[in-house]
């Protein structure tokens, strides 16, 4: 992943922060969300090289998916407080 990620994601959290609590208030659940409803969304944490295995292998893909998921609610399973 980007080493950029953390700070990608704290910057996404507070500019959605209204919208977020008011849509059950859970950070990473937010941001699982519209990683998914986005076209390219799994590619914003992955560098290059990242981005390649991506495309081109179904089954990296998938852990891909598996270790961003994992990340995202570790770093990320909080509720927005008001």
């Amino acid at each position: 992943m980007k080493n950029s990620i953390a700070t990608m994601l704290d910057s996404f959290v507070h500019d959605n922060r209204k919208y977020i609590k008011e849509n059950g208030g859970n950070a990473a659940e937010y941001i699982m969300i519209d990683t998914k409803a986005q076209d390219q969304g799994w590619l914003w944490f992955l560098d290059d090289e990242e981005v390649e295995e991506f495309e081109n292998n179904f089954m990296r893909r998938n852990e891909l998916k598996r270790e961003i998921t994992e990340y995202v609610n570790k770093n990320y399973n909080y509720n927005i407080e008001p």
